[in-house]
């Protein structure tokens, strides 16, 4: 059992905080938004509208009725128990049919009118700006901007310092609202810490919480869709990247209430590529595109850079997103990114397979030659070569690291730590190369303090420090030793600490008569990516290779079967026609035969008939002397007995 308890606000630093207590199976939790002080005014707090919605996801999936000592919207009230939650309970198994118990309330909530949205800066936060900033219908325009710090998104940052990355976004967001002349509310909430769920199985139920919240500020607000348009509507889940925008249609019906503020999808009619096209045209996203999953900044490297990129490649307008993305980066790297796209394409199975369909078709149809090049190098045996060749590279790796040993390549290092006087560095990575420095750092004459990266184990002779590290210990340079995505690295550092930051695959080359070093250390890199993608792409392949080698055999015994039963029917239509013969001949025989009797019969008549004529005459005449033979006797008689006249 859950229970919403009555709010309570407090202040503090020119913070105000609405205060929801829930109990959930007798523990306690102080659920909470967060907002500026000046914009108090705008909690709704004569009923728990808000809180409802953002803790019954939750409460279905963890088998909890509610009681609210609060009123809710009566309306609302009523949508959640007779229309939401029996409709998703019906297609979720992983979901629990629950009660709400409350009290109605039927009074509106007073607004100021205001018209808003979430400012993500992604995609579809864009779209909405693009679509609702200068509509042309007034009521309809936006007038306010919402951003929320509410750990929906949070698990995507781990990796790189959520707190540091949430505040560089936010600079940002700060420098568009300053061009777009709107105001911006932050909303702090700690709501995750209670629902504790993946953020695409709730976003729509968070979001929601923070802007209900402020009902008396809003008359309307635009939920930015995700990558769906209307033609996606489901209630079946859809795997592990299940989006509860998938039936936004249903839970924005839910929520509106005509006492309450109305809920209305940005872009919904939309789908991604289209997205694309209608902000690739609006300069606020040429200055202020954010899609990251990972940092602050645009990687490159994550899956959504990489759709972003592909789909402005597509709508040639590249150019246009240089303060946003590395284009140069892109376009020396192009054909990986294709070869993203291509097997993005050709594996239908995977969840976000039609944000690539118009992108895929667009660059295939522009350059067939190199489309078809690409899905060549997919095959097997183009994988086992590159596995092959990067064992050859790794060899010779092994080799000049041996050959790095020497004192004369150990001399060359050095003179570059003391050239630069750097007397402690901090290592990012772990690998043959931070090997080398660690090994030798006496020799080298340097201190390494610490190493970057995530490790479970405790202690070590060199302290460790995790990859999201934020705040760096005071250190003369950083070394990345890293191969991989070494750009973001450098980006990512560059945020964080204040000092040198060099790759060490530079400085082996730069120092050492090995100069080749970071040729082939690049080259295994590159082959080192490549090949985990095939690795990933094969398993993927013979997944769906068993998968069809299945099919094909339910096919064969399909097909067999429809084989027996053609020859059944053959069979049957032959007996079918041989009856159909003798059925002819018999017909044929029985007419001849009916012709024949039907003669007879026609002779018969006709002297039955000449017969019949005889008889008559012969009646006739019997007639004429049987009545003579009568009439004569009696006129004798009648004479004697009746005297005649005188």
């Amino acid at each position: 059992m859950i229970k919403l308890k009555n709010f309570y606000i407090t202040e503090e630093d020119g913070k105000s905080r609405l205060i929801q207590p829930v109990e959930v199976d007798g523990n306690n939790f102080d659920v909470y938004v967060e907002v500026e002080s000046q914009h108090q005014k705008y909690f709704v707090t004569d009923r728990a509208d808000a809180i409802l919605i953002g803790i019954v996801h939750m409460a279905m999936r963890q088998n909890h009725d509610i009681y609210s000592e609060l009123p809710i919207t009566g309306e609302l009230l009523y949508n959640l128990n007779n229309i939401l939650i029996p409709m998703l309970t019906k297609y979720d198994p992983t979901l629990t049919k629950i009660k709400i118990n409350a009290s109605p309330i039927n009074e509106p909530v007073q607004n100021f009118g205001g018209v808003g949205t979430g400012l993500s800066l992604g995609v579809d936060g864009l779209t909405t700006i693009s679509q609702y900033h200068n509509h042309p219908i007034e009521n309809m325009r936006l007038t306010h901007f919402l951003t929320f710090n509410d750990g929906v998104f949070g698990g995507y940052f781990q990796e790189s310092g959520w707190d540091l990355q949430a505040r560089l976004i936010y600079q940002k967001q700060l420098q568009l609202i300053q061009d777009i002349g709107l105001p911006l509310i932050m909303i702090n909430t700690n709501l995750h810490n209670l629902v504790r769920l993946k953020g695409d199985l709730w976003v729509n139920y968070c979001s929601a919480y923070n802007f209900f919240c402020l009902g008396k500020l809003f008359q309307k607000y635009y939920f930015s869709s995700t990558g769906w348009d209307y033609s996606q509507f489901t209630l079946y889940p859809t795997g592990n990247n299940f989006d509860s925008d998938q039936y936004n249609l249903l839970f924005n019906a839910t929520v509106n209430t005509k006492n309450n503020l109305t809920v209305l999808s940005g872009g919904g009619e939309l789908n991604r590529f289209e997205k694309m096209e209608i902000i690739s045209k609006n300069p606020l996203a040429h200055k202020y595109l954010h899609s990251c999953l990972t940092q602050a900044f645009n990687c490159g490297v994550c899956i959504k850079c990489r759709r972003n990129l592909l789909a402005l490649d597509a709508l040639n307008c590249l150019d246009k997103f240089t303060t946003t993305y590395d284009i140069q980066q892109y376009r020396q790297n192009r054909e990986e990114y294709l070869y993203t796209l291509i097997a993005n394409y050709i594996d239908k199975t995977l969840s976000y397979e039609h944000y690539y369909q118009e992108v895929y078709q667009i660059l295939q149809a522009r350059e067939p030659e190199l489309f078809e090049k690409i899905e060549k190098q997919l095959t097997t045996g183009k994988v086992l070569e590159l596995k092959k060749a990067n064992k050859n590279l790794q060899t010779r790796l092994n080799t000049v690291t041996a050959a790095a040993k020497s004192p004369l390549f150990i001399e060359h290092i050095k003179h570059f730590f003391a050239t630069n006087n750097y007397k402690s560095v901090i290592l990012y990575g772990n690998n043959e190369l931070a090997a080398l420095l660690i090994t030798h750092q006496k020799q080298l004459q340097i201190k390494i303090s610490h190493i970057v990266e995530n490790t479970k184990i405790k202690k070590h002779a060199i302290p460790r420090l995790p990859i999201r590290t934020v705040d760096y210990p005071p250190t003369d340079a950083v070394i990345i030793c890293a191969i991989n995505d070494v750009q973001v690295i450098v980006k990512k550092l560059q945020q964080r600490i204040n000092c040198p930051i060099h790759l060490a695959t530079e400085i082996f080359a730069h120092t050492s008569p090995y100069a080749k070093f970071s040729d082939e250390q690049a080259k295994i890199a590159e082959l080192s990516t490549v090949l985990q993608k095939r690795d990933s792409r094969i398993e993927q392949l013979k997944t769906t290779v068993d998968g069809k080698n299945s099919r094909i055999e339910q096919l064969k015994t399909t097909v067999d079967g429809k084989n027996s039963r053609i020859e059944n029917l053959k069979t049957t239509v032959d007996n079918k026609n041989i009856r159909i013969e003798q059925l002819k001949s018999t017909i044929d025989s029985n007419n001849a035969q009916s012709t024949a009797q039907i003669q007879n019969l026609n002779t018969t008549i006709s002297q039955k008939d000449e017969e019949i004529e005889h008889l008559k005459t012969r009646i006739s005449a019997l007639e004429t002397s049987t009545s003579w033979q009568i009439t004569q006797p009696l006129r004798t008689f009648k004479q004697k007995i009746v005297p005649s006249p005188a």
